[in-house]
């Protein structure tokens, strides 16, 4: 449990780096050099831990390459790209919050691919996660929402859904091939993410215009795009690949509903933004079902036991 938890503090410190990323670049073109550094960081940790060879890499099955590819358009390119965009035109505590809806679309996916059922506790552990979320959600600062919008819903809110419906799916997705272990997660996340780079960098060659980052912000670009992808591309999807072997998708993107309160934990330390009392008592709910989900994955043997030295 204490590496989920770290694994969702690390997730909710990308909001509010992304955020300043976002003011020396634009949103595609920051995706697509993270996505690159965290494909080449990813790389570096297979070969120097594994002590495997370039060639390795070429003689991966077709199949293997398929689901890699498949890999690095749905958990990749459009989580990634999308959630940074409308990051852009949201505040983080509400980017984080819609981004964080990964857990309803996980349990939906998982029913149907991996027949992991929902139960009565389990849909009681939801229930006392979003009731204290709800108020934290309509309570999250907003800036101006400059986007197209379709009835009440904007642009940047669709996006920040596509993103989550994405991750939900692709998680589902690694948990089938880390259930496999036919693949090294570094090696999988190392080349995923250089193809999920390459779609980002097409993507915003079509719609970002140039010089995607000026020359007086060189240095902070590289700065903040190396931080955010080390965090995220490098620590977290590998990080994630491991519990994966050890937790459902559906609890480890349950357990993703602390990353909004561990950004507004460093919103405090680090932006001086107020904790209140509503913030206190929405993360006492929110561990409180996190509990109860995770006991019930425990009793449906979901959840593997670690095994004794």
């Amino acid at each position: 449990m204490v590496l989920v938890f770290l694994l969702t503090f690390l997730y909710g410190t990308v909001f509010v780096i992304g955020k300043y990323a976002l003011e020396v670049s634009p949103p595609f073109f920051l995706t697509a050099v993270r996505m690159f550094m965290g494909g080449i960081l990813s790389l570096g940790i297979f070969f120097v831990v594994e002590r495997k060879s370039l060639s390795q890499i070429f003689k991966l099955p077709l199949y293997i390459w398929k689901q890699v590819f498949i890999l690095s358009i749905i958990n990749i390119y459009i989580p990634n790209a999308y959630e940074f965009w409308g990051l852009q035109y949201l505040s983080a505590g509400k980017a984080a919050f819609i981004y964080n809806l990964t857990p309803f679309f996980s349990a939906g996916i998982s029913y149907l691919v991996l027949k992991e059922h929902m139960t009565i506790k389990k849909f009681i552990g939801f229930f006392i996660a979003c009731a204290g979320l709800i108020p934290l959600l309509i309570k999250a600062p907003e800036i101006a929402d400059t986007t197209f919008k379709i009835g009440f819903i904007s642009g940047a809110e669709l996006a920040l859904v596509l993103a989550s419906f994405c991750t939900a799916f692709g998680f589902v997705l690694m948990r089938v091939m880390a259930k496999e272990e036919v693949i090294s997660p570094y090696l999988f996340n190392g080349v995923s993410m250089m193809l999920g780079g390459i779609f980002s960098f097409i993507h915003a060659g079509f719609v970002e215009t140039t010089p995607y980052v000026l020359p007086e912000n060189y240095m902070r670009f590289a700065v903040l795009a190396f931080f955010t992808s080390f965090i995220l591309n490098v620590v977290c999807f590998n990080l994630c690949a491991f519990l994966l072997r050890r937790y459902t998708a559906t609890f480890i993107l349950f357990a993703s509903f602390m990353a909004p309160l561990w950004a507004a934990i460093l919103g405090y330390f680090f932006l001086h933004e107020k904790v209140t009392s509503i913030f206190i008592i929405a993360s006492a709910l929110v561990f409180v079902g996190l509990a109860v989900f995770y006991q019930e994955e425990f009793k449906q043997g979901y959840v593997v036991r670690q095994h004794k030295k």
